[in-house]
């Protein structure tokens, strides 16, 4: 048993690698709209490296979330994103806690999951790992939304 935060869970990471090692787009890959356009270009440097490294702990790939989602501008070249990603696994102790801070503007939490996921992920138990960027920024050449 794993905990991070208040959560405690275990993890498949073989099965969960395998699941995604089948996926060759997803989330705001497979989207085309400009919002997830700008998610895509910015991810890389947008993910806080404590958070890739739990990703990458418990098998995900960082690059392909279930969902990455526009909430809105912020301040003129910042914005705000929120997505999911899953790995095989159970959550042993969960409940309303405290979001986990990974730097000022990036936060999130494990949760039971009840929000679609990647179809190679089908049939197995899943955890749910919820985030939040609050000032994302705006760096495609294309007007970003108000």
């Amino acid at each position: 048993m794993q905990t991070i935060g208040q959560s405690e869970y275990s993890f498949d990471r073989i099965a969960t690698e395998a699941a995604y090692a089948k996926v060759d787009r997803s989330g705001a890959e497979a989207c085309v709209c400009d919002a997830c356009r700008n998610y895509v270009a910015v991810r890389a440097r947008l993910l806080p490296e404590c958070f890739v490294s739990f990703l990458k702990s418990v098998g995900v790939d960082p690059n392909k979330e279930a969902e990455a989602y526009h909430m809105g501008r912020v301040a003129a070249g910042k914005h705000f994103y929120g997505g999911w990603y899953h790995f095989v696994g159970e959550l042993h102790k969960t409940g309303d806690f405290p979001p986990i801070a990974a730097g000022d503007e990036f936060s999130f939490f494990l949760c039971r999951a009840n929000a679609p996921h990647l179809r190679a992920l089908d049939g197995h138990k899943l955890v749910e790992v919820e985030f939040e960027a609050r000032a994302v920024p705006w760096v495609i050449d294309l007007p970003e939304p108000r």
